[in-house]
């Protein structure tokens, strides 16, 4: 049996717009998954910036969970991803937009469920008499008792209504920014 030409262009051109798009979704989330919560990777926002160091003791070590996260990009890459395949399977725009609604959605899942990463809570009594809380990446182990130093910084995060690109391929960054930094405080603990 043979395929009409234009028929078979519309057919070999839609699994490569659709492996296209995967790789880009696979980049995404993949730039997402790569945020470190380690004591020992700060992000380059946290570069050439004052750290306040304090020192104390460990009171609490307990697991953590830490939500993935969300990003308007897994939900355009999701739709794209979704919309190429509705197109394909049934040659229809109404089947384009089912499938990218339903791309949207589970872009969205996939990036969190890809985000998503286990961690721990360490409690500190600080020298100067206060006591803290950090959720941090599980990789280092730390023991009640133990001597600490714990860093805090202010660092400025993309303003409300910002889109953070994640890391597509190797470079991450924010666009669509509609408002100011927002300052948040940053602190890790760290082994004496």
């Amino acid at each position: 049996m043979q395929i009409p030409a234009n028929r078979n262009s519309h057919i070999a051109g839609a699994p490569i717009a659709a492996v296209a798009f995967a790789a880009l979704a696979a980049a995404t989330l993949t730039g997402c998954a790569n945020r470190s919560l380690s004591s020992q990777t700060f992000p380059a926002s946290g570069a050439q910036t004052v750290w306040n160091v304090e020192y104390g003791e460990v009171v609490d070590v307990r697991p953590a969970d830490v939500e993935g996260e969300i990003s308007l990009l897994g939900v355009l890459v999701g739709s794209a991803v979704g919309h190429a395949v509705g197109t394909e399977v049934s040659n229809s725009n109404n089947a384009g937009a089912v499938g990218a609604v339903a791309g949207a959605a589970a872009g969205a899942a996939i990036e969190q469920a890809v985000t998503d990463r286990s961690a721990q809570q360490i409690t500190v009594d600080l020298d100067s008499g206060s006591t803290v809380a950090i959720v941090q990446d599980d990789q280092e182990q730390f023991q009640n008792g133990e001597r600490v130093r714990v860093l805090t910084a202010n660092i400025a995060t993309p303003g409300p209504g910002s889109v953070r690109t994640g890391g597509i391929f190797g470079r991450s960054g924010v666009v669509g920014r509609a408002g100011p930094p927002v300052p948040v405080t940053r602190a890790r603990v760290q082994h004496l």
